[in-house]
């Protein structure tokens, strides 16, 4: 329906233009209306926390339950008994290569060795610091290079 289809509807409407008036104490009126809603309104209840917690302790009682059921039971417990301890083997150097790292005792068999790991991972990182400094130094730009 376009405004032109009926000229005498538009022209009561753009003639009879409506005047608003408001009470001067309608404002106040409603925040006295809104404030006596607030106070008759229930404050909103906190949900009690019990219940929460009792749920969360039967969730982890019910898993730990799952775990020890699921858990294929372990080896038998060994006794332990008193025992001398085991001699130490006789003080062998360190090797000074990997291909003496088992020395042979002559007769054939070969000989216990111990070595303490720290001083092996200690030996391990000082070579890797040294390679990574030679790389380092090999492939960056230097200096005097930026400088030209």
């Amino acid at each position: 329906m376009k405004p032109d289809d009926h000229p005498e509807i538009a022209a009561a409407l753009r003639a009879a233009k409506p005047d608003p008036h408001a009470p001067a104490d309608l404002e106040t009126r409603i925040l006295r209306a809104l404030d006596h809603h607030r106070r008759l309104a229930p404050a909103p209840r906190a949900l009690p926390l019990w219940p929460w917690l009792a749920m969360t302790a039967a969730a982890a009682a019910v898993i730990a339950a799952a775990l020890t059921l699921a858990t294929p039971p372990g080896p038998a417990a060994v006794p332990v008994t008193s025992a001398p301890p085991p001699t130490a083997p006789a003080a062998i150097p360190p090797p000074a290569s990997p291909e003496s790292a088992v020395p042979d005792s002559g007769d054939g068999a070969l000989a216990v060795v111990s070595y303490n790991p720290l001083e092996t991972e200690t030996r391990a990182i000082s070579r890797d610091a040294i390679r990574a400094a030679r790389f380092l130094l090999e492939n960056l730009p230097s200096l005097e290079l930026r400088q030209q």
